[in-house]
């Protein structure tokens, strides 16, 4: 019998070999031998193919109970199930269909007995068979019998043939609709696997099933059908399948309820390849094996499955399990030893795994800064590994030395329009007086010296007033009083200009440019000695009244100069596949504070608030900037344009670096997945480990946590089948949904027995009991398993 707890390699099994004790059994040599010899005999065949692991003897409507004691007795290594083949019909009186019913009684002899004499009883009391007036059973009738035998079954119609012999014949001529309906009939029965013979039948089955939409969920599976040792022979030599279970009735049901464990190509790892996956352990006194594929570590609360995948975890790579020292501690205290499929030993840092640890990765998205980035890219080293590395204090430095040069150009410099007027002062001051003047000419007599400084409008006036304010009312108002008024004015004031025209026109001007050219020159001795002094002051006092303007202007300006094609972003990033193609993006980016921006923050630090502008922002810094070039007033306590200027000056600019992973729904956008809900940050990680392109093992603690249960069921479920096909999966869960219905080959029950002494069984879901104490572990379980093994239901 074999021994083995998980099943390493699809295996060759044959259920359906009919015996020399077979009535179908024609052959005359076979005949004649006696159960004994028969057994020995059909024993060196089956030996001859080393992958075979389990057979069934069933024969026509009859168990031979010493066919199976023989069998047992020779202690082969090839499992035997118990089985038989019966002639049943799907209604009363109806057509003859074999259906094949398989026992959990493998080697119990005292419980096969038992019920091999109730079953052959009871079919030859009903005169089961064909030919000489035998007749099928009704399968509802076996049904009954078979159910009050006590013992568990399963059943596989050996009907999906052609013909009168098709589990369908019987309601072909039917209309599509009472053909589904017939068909239904029989979906509320466990059938392990619908075994058909050669291809056509295989296509006809396949056809069937996909009618009643269940073709994705049964196993069609050929079996020898052998009642000879050269047709048995042929079937060894050129298996029509393979079987991925351990040779029992419990590995008979699992394989028959997940159409993946039964594949036409052998699978198995190749012995150059078994120092990649981890073998076993070595853990606290206890021998651990695992599969190739799919490990479950399952239990209580406290149980321990944590601390299993956490030692070997810490075994492997102490650096990898991202362990609090507390808990490092007392991981180092417990032994272990981690060895491959080959045997070898698996030492630090010499063994590449992934390890997911799902409640890590939801506290390392609560994190933030720097720790975030780090953290993040050393968890997810292979993707961030193959970004290239932004250079931020190369960027910084390029930035820093542009802004030196911007204001290293202005510092110091006087204005231009400041220039030109100092210049313009120089000339004027030239005593190169070179030009002719002329003479002074004698001052001529004036006939009024106050025509000199004459005004026309106040002589006017006063005359007018004078005569108006003399004159009776009665003439002020007369019309002739007032032309005659006017008359007079105009006289006056011609008579006026020809006086002051006179005087004008003789030497006053002459004489007058004379006087202030003397006066020019004589005062440029003293000048031309002190203008180079002059200037020299002038230039200091401007400089020291308008230094801070001048310097506030002139950094300003700088800052401006430098938002001219100012880079604020830059980015660097690697894609990866998820269920679609590149959905995930991971990302190492770098944001620098824009010089507005920076100007806004540092004129925020330092300015009280105007009650003008409102808060500093983009859209009132012009007006902050002009109060900061040309006022030194409205600074906060402990500030001043000083403390301003220096810190503006500085230009120390925020840059951020930060890395992310973004993943792509489908709708073309990219979203940082540290934005999204815990659930469904879980449910993109895992999406991305498991369709992640390596076949490293891969360690995951509890990848269910604040996942919703039909997303397990939709999503994680069958991405853990089509996982484990690529890789090797240990796996803490409490989830039956990944155990169960993602078919685990491996279960670990973990029990902590006493404080820090820890309890581990394992086997796979068919061995020993697994299947049952795991439905008691696990959330969902008995609905999962149920799920599981009546599948066919409605």
């Amino acid at each position: 019998m074999n021994k083995t707890r998980t099943c390493r390699s699809g295996k060759v099994w044959d259920l359906h070999i009919h015996s020399n004790q077979c009535s179908s059994t024609t052959d005359p040599a076979l005949k004649s031998l006696s159960v004994e010899e028969y057994v020995r005999q059909i024993i060196n065949v089956l030996e001859g193919c080393d992958d075979l692991e389990m057979i069934s003897f069933t024969d026509h409507n009859h168990i031979s109970v010493e066919l199976y004691r023989a069998f047992y007795n020779e202690k082969s290594r090839i499992a035997l199930l118990p089985g038989i083949e019966i002639d049943v019909s799907l209604e009363e009186g109806g057509a003859a269909k074999h259906l094949i019913v398989y026992f959990d009684a493998m080697g119990d002899m005292d419980l096969l007995e038992g019920l091999a004499g109730k079953l052959n009883r009871l079919l030859a009391e009903r005169n089961v068979g064909s030919g000489n007036g035998k007749a099928p059973i009704y399968i509802n009738t076996l049904l009954d019998e078979l159910v009050g035998m006590g013992v568990h079954f399963a059943l596989s119609p050996h009907a999906m043939k052609q013909g009168r012999r098709g589990i369908d014949y019987d309601w072909h001529p039917l209309p599509e609709s009472e053909q589904s309906a017939e068909s239904k009939k029989y979906l509320d029965q466990f059938f392990c696997f619908w075994e058909s013979s050669g291809k056509s039948d295989i296509a006809h089955a396949v056809d069937y099933l996909r009618r009643m939409d269940r073709d994705e969920l049964i196993s069609v599976v050929s079996f020898s059908d052998s009642k000879d040792f050269a047709k048995l022979k042929e079937y060894l030599d050129n298996p029509r399948q393979y079987f991925n279970a351990l040779p029992s009735f419990n590995g008979l049901k699992l394989a028959g309820s997940e159409i993946t464990r039964i594949t036409k190509k052998q699978d198995k790892v190749a012995p150059s390849d078994l120092g990649s996956y981890i073998g076993f352990v070595d853990f606290q006194g206890q021998h651990i094996e695992f599969s190739p594929r799919l490990n479950a570590i399952i239990g209580g609360r406290g149980s321990g499955k944590s601390v299993l995948l956490d030692s070997i975890a810490n075994a492997i790579d102490p650096s990898m399990g991202n362990l609090h020292e507390e808990r490092r501690s007392f991981i180092d205290g417990l032994p272990i030893d981690v060895r491959t499929m080959s045997d070898s030993s698996i030492s630090a840092g010499r063994f590449r795994v992934d390890y997911f640890n799902q409640s890590y990765v939801a506290g390392l998205f609560n994190k933030s800064g720097k720790a975030f980035n780090e953290e993040l890219e050393a968890y997810f080293s292979e993707p961030f590994s193959r970004i290239e590395t932004i250079d931020t204090e190369g960027i910084r430095r390029d930035n820093s030395e542009r802004f030196s040069r911007l204001v290293e150009t202005l510092d110091d410099q006087i204005p231009e329009n400041i220039v030109g007027f100092v210049e313009k002062f120089i000339v004027d001051t030239k005593d190169s007086l070179d030009m002719n003047i002329g003479s002074r000419k004698s001052r001529a007599s004036v006939p009024d010296a106050k025509l000199v400084k004459y005004s026309y409008q106040s002589l006017i006036d006063d005359v007018h007033n004078a005569v108006l304010q003399r004159l009776p009312p009665t003439l002020a108002g007369n019309n002739r009083v007032k032309q005659a008024l006017l008359d007079f004015e105009r006289v006056i004031c011609e008579e006026a200009h020809e006086l002051r025209q006179a005087y004008f026109e003789g030497p006053f001007l002459q004489n007058t440019f004379v006087d202030l050219f003397i006066a020019k020159k004589k005062s440029l001795s003293d000048a031309q000695s002190a203008r180079s002094n002059q200037i020299e002051l002038f230039n200091q006092s401007f400089s020291h009244i308008t230094l801070g303007m001048r310097r506030r202007v002139g950094l300003v300006r700088a800052l401006i100069a430098m938002c001219d094609n100012f880079q604020t972003y830059y980015e660097r990033h690697c894609d990866a596949n998820g269920e679609r193609e590149n959905a995930f993006k991971f990302v190492r980016d770098l944001r620098v504070e824009h010089p507005i921006d920076f100007m806004v923050r540092k004129i925020s630090e330092c300015v009280k608030q105007d009650e003008r502008f409102g808060s500093c922002s983009r859209d009132t810094l012009w007006d902050y900037l002009c109060s900061f070039c040309f006022s030194e007033d409205g600074y906060r306590k402990g500030e001043s344009w000083e403390t301003l200027f220096e810190k503006l000056k500085a230009f120390d600019l925020d840059y951020e670096e930060s890395s992310s992973i973004r993943f792509n729904s489908g709708d073309g956008t990219f979203r940082d997945i540290k934005n999204l809900s815990p659930g469904t940050q879980t449910n993109i990680l895992i999406e991305y480990i498991v369709h992640k392109e390596t076949g490293v093992p891969l360690l995951i603690d509890q990848p269910e946590d604040n996942v919703d249960n039909q997303a397990i069921y939709n999503n994680i479920r069958r991405w853990f089948l089509g996982l484990k096909r690529a890789r090797q999966v240990i796996v803490v869960t409490h989830d039956a949904n990944i155990v169960i219905n993602a078919d685990a080959e491996n279960v670990i029950i973990a029990e902590q027995k006493a404080p820090g002494h820890f309890i581990y069984d394992f086997g796979a879901l068919e061995y020993g009991n697994i299947i049952d104490r795991a439905s008691l572990i696990l959330d969902g379980g008995k609905d999962a398993v149920k799920r599981r093994l009546v599948k066919y239901g409605e």
